[in-house]
């Protein structure tokens, strides 16, 4: 929810009024917009687009054709012509654009930042984890035989 307030609120400095509103074909690419700025595009020393927050994208992308598919269900039950044919372009651009011009960028955020340890962790920590883990696995063949 957050992720779609945040992106209505970008939105509707173009006097878009509703979460509905926003989605059809015609603002399309004034959603888009709104989730790259969001996501806080930049450009790295390679020269390839990556975001500051690449869950935003992903969260705000399933959200939208979350909410695509709801205004089509709810144009199919009332029989209203526009919303549905607002909805399925939206959807029919959400699913062509939309992965290949932010959700890849987004995964590739991900790749590059990857898994950063800032430290490596302790002796200590590692041999709690180790005897957690045999300790689970001998209460589950413990359970098992038990059943």
């Amino acid at each position: 929810m957050r992720e779609l307030a945040r992106v209505l609120i970008a939105v509707r400095a173009d006097s878009v009024t509703t979460g509905s509103d926003f989605i059809t074909g015609h603002h399309f690419d004034k959603v888009t917009d709104a989730v790259r700025k969001e996501a806080r595009s930049y450009v790295d020393d390679s020269g390839r687009q990556l975001y500051r927050a690449p869950a935003f994208v992903l969260k705000a992308g399933n959200s939208l054709m979350k909410c695509a598919r709801l205004k089509q269900g709810l144009a199919v039950r009332t029989n209203d012509e526009v919303a549905l044919k607002e909805s399925k372009n939206y959807i029919k651009l959400h699913l062509s654009e939309f992965t290949d011009s932010l959700a890849s960028i987004a995964h590739a955020s991900f790749r590059i930042q990857g898994n950063m340890l800032s430290e490596i962790p302790d002796e200590d920590d590692l041999r709690k984890l180790q005897q957690y883990q045999s300790d689970r696995h001998r209460w589950a063949c413990i359970s098992n035989c038990i059943i």
